[in-house]
């Protein structure tokens, strides 16, 4: 498989940057269920997402805010 066609993955501090949000924010939203669950679990600290994942779900919510 080359290198290009892997998939792209981002930690939680890229997703809250790519959100505009504080990465706490970004916390709750994973603890609370109202964010897709990491695609990739190295260890309970090392979550990552599909590049993908994170589009899809802005996609999703794009049209409304993230309610609290």
């Amino acid at each position: 498989m080359a290198a290009n066609s892997l998939p792209a993955f981002t930690d939680q501090r890229g997703i809250a940057r790519m959100l505009a949000v504080n990465p706490r924010t970004l916390r709750r939203l994973i603890v609370t269920k109202r964010f897709p669950p990491a695609d990739l679990t190295l260890s309970k600290t090392c979550l990552r997402w599909r590049l993908s994942t994170v589009e899809a779900w802005l996609a999703e919510h794009a049209q409304g805010e993230v309610t609290r």
